[in-house]
């Protein structure tokens, strides 16, 4: 989650109310992709081989719809950063998060394609198809010697034929995280690398508030205020609560 302390967790009052809005938006969207990254984080650490393809209807329908909505976060997120995308590591972002908005735009035209996609000779599962690795230390404890590789589809093979691609922990650069990591979402044609994207939101996050900070005290030292003053004075989540009695 994003840290308490962060600017995007108190977004001063003295920005205007739609550079406000689009702040709660993005802290929103990352927050989502967090906590749904954490769900399923948890889910493959209880993962094991022998009981994996016994994985119960409703722990695979939960799965998947945390996966789905990772990618309408991102997709949110990408559009709502789209201003920053010069920066090298905002572009970063955008690099690792490309295939968001194909996998969107196939399951919003998902009705009208159908036929196009059940006449394919190959397909990958129109709902998707999850793939994780889980890591084992040698026994120094100094490197990683053995693994296994997951796969998962949120529903049944259409296909005579299917396609999807597996996370290879051989390749150059990969990060393999302990005990597990290389969670990646492939549909409709297009593979997005969850785990990498996690990663790169800590930097969203720094550069969220370190722009938010520049902000205000470029404001205060123009109109004479007190930039420490501004900080403070921020917006927050409301809470009601009704009580009453029927009859």
């Amino acid at each position: 989650m994003i840290p308490e302390n962060s600017f995007l967790r108190k977004i001063p009052w003295a920005f205007k109310t739609k550079d406000r809005m689009e702040l709660e938006a993005i802290a929103f969207a990352i927050d989502a992709i967090y906590l749904r990254h954490r769900r399923i984080l948890n889910w493959a650490v209880k993962c094991e081989p022998e009981s994996f393809s016994r994985t119960p209807h409703n722990e695979r329908l939960e799965l998947f719809l945390d996966l789905w909505s990772i990618v309408d976060q991102v997709y949110v997120l990408r559009k709502l950063l789209k201003k920053l995308s010069h920066l090298t590591s905002v572009a970063e972002f955008f690099n690792i998060t490309k295939d968001a908005d194909c996998m969107r735009n196939g399951m919003d035209h998902l009705p009208v394609n159908i036929s196009n996609i059940s006449s394919k000779k190959k397909s990958m599962p129109v709902y998707g198809a999850f793939s994780f690795g889980r890591f084992y230390w040698d026994s120094s404890r100094v490197n990683i010697e053995d693994f296994e590789i997951y796969t998962i589809t949120a529903g049944s093979l259409t296909h005579k034929s299917h396609e999807w691609p597996i996370p290879n922990p051989a390749t150059s650069g990969r990060i393999l995280e302990i005990p597990v990591g290389m969670l990646e979402f492939s549909s409709f044609d297009c593979t997005l690398d969850i785990s990498s994207l996690v990663r790169s939101l800590k930097i969203i996050v720094d550069i969220s508030d370190k722009n938010i900070e520049r902000t205000i005290r470029d404001f205060a030292a123009k109109e004479g205020s007190d930039a420490e003053t501004l900080i403070a004075d921020h917006a927050g989540s409301i809470t009601t609560v009704i009580q009453g009695r029927i009859g």
